[in-house]
Parts: C-alpha cells; structure tokens; sequence
C-alpha cells in the first residue's frame, strides 16, 4: 500500500504531508504546487520544544541526504523548501513609521492568486538569529501570524544574545536559524519565501529565505510539500498539535 505521511494542526484543522517532492522544478512552479503554508510548517517543527515526528523527518531527510553526499562525494546534503509565499515593496502609508532602524515595509502573500490569498503589510527585521518571545497560548512563538516575518532579530554576529533567548525558553541551541532578506525591495518584482536546513553551513535548520525569485530552479534538494489530499485508506496521520 502506496501512503503518506502528515501532521495535523488542531487548531485549524490543517494537514500538512511530512515529505516534499518536486525537484528540480522553477520556484514559480515550487510554489504553486504546494498548500503547506511556511508559520504552518514551522509551529508543526517546533512543538514540544523541537522534539517532534515533524522535526524528526525533515532531520532524516538532511541525514539521508548527508549519507548520499557522503558516498558520492557530492557535498550536497542541505535541502530547502519553496513556500507557497512572496514579498514585495509597498509604500508607506500616510503617518506611519518604521518601527525600528534598518526595518524595511513589504507586502508578504500567502497563497497569492488563490481565493484563499492573505495580505500582510508589514516590515521585515534586519536579517539575523530570530528569536522567540513570549506567547501565552503556545509558551514561545518566533514569527508574526500567517507568516514567516520574525518577531525578533538579532545579528548574526550576536550570537550569544540568541542562545541565551533560547535557553531563557528552554530551547535547544542547536535550533537556532537565521533569516536573512534583501535591503531594498523597490524593483517591482515578488521574491518567493524558502527555508534551508543545513546547519554544517552554520544557517541552522530552519534559516527563512525572502530573496529567492521565480526564475531560479529547484536544483540541489530545493523541493516543495505537495498539496496532495488526505486519503484516509492509503495515508496516516502520525502526529497532531
């Protein structure tokens, strides 16, 4: 029997595939395919402080990867996914302001061009560690609602300033990632919204992307998570949150 397996959010209802697939394929055509919103993956990898089936299969897949590269002396063990999300330049509407130096406003879609798009006008933080920050239904939380914009961010070269808001949450260090955007979004195009785990690389295993453009391939591991309906008789829900 031909299965598949998923995570389930309970809150939502939501059922998200544990595996991607799609290689090798455009971003455009990456994003297209997939349903699997990015805060949906990432609240779906961080339960239970990190200690998940979710986080567990996305760990294998870097572990099957690491083991090919190792035989075929490849190098190409990390692998990233393409978010069915994009972000673009916006003006600054009348009175308002940054709410911090280096902040940049944006546009960010989820599901762009479908009946269930959501528009978010908001500012993306300097690139960074993201940290987490109190959240009295879930105990932490690490990006704003519906997206993969940070709540908190600190250098890359602070990086004692994230490990001790991990442990102030009593989170592993080893789950620290970045997130890393561009300086200027004011070309009129839409960037597509990855992650990449490859912590060899020191990127961690969740490091959010926000400069990827339609035109690049999937190549090397970059994949999206199918939007396959659940079929209960020949698929399995192996976790729920």
């Amino acid at each position: 029997m031909i299965f598949m397996d998923y995570a389930k959010i309970l809150s939502t209802g939501r059922i998200i595939p544990l595996e991607i697939t799609g290689g090798g394929k455009p971003f455009k055509e990456l994003s297209e395919q997939t349903d699997s919103i990015g805060n949906d993956v990432f609240f779906l990898y961080s339960r239970n402080k990190f200690d998940n089936p979710f986080q567990k299969a996305d760990e294998a897949l870097y572990q099957f990867r690491y083991n090919l590269a190792m035989r075929d002396l490849s190098g190409l063990s990390a692998w990233a996914e393409i978010f069915p999300e994009t972000v673009e330049s916006r003006e600054m509407e009348m009175g308002e302001t940054s709410p911090a130096e280096g902040f940049v406003p944006i546009t960010y879609r989820v599901l762009p061009g479908t009946p269930l798009e959501i528009i978010v006008r908001d500012w993306l933080p300097k690139s960074g560690f993201y940290l987490p920050v109190e959240d009295s239904e879930n105990g932490y939380r690490f990006f704003k609602q519906r997206t993969l914009i940070p709540e908190k961010t600190v250098s890359f070269v602070e990086r004692a300033k994230a490990e001790e808001a991990f442990r102030t949450f009593g989170l592993p260090l080893k789950q620290m990632s970045g997130f890393v955007r561009l300086n200027d979004y004011r070309d009129d195009r839409r960037y597509y919204v990855s992650r990449i785990f490859n912590p060899d690389a020191s990127l961690g295993r969740f490091y959010v992307d926000a400069e990827a453009l339609p035109s690049h391939l999937g190549l090397y591991g970059v994949a999206s998570r199918p939007a396959k309906p659940f079929d209960p008789e020949k698929d399995r829900i192996i976790m729920e949150a």
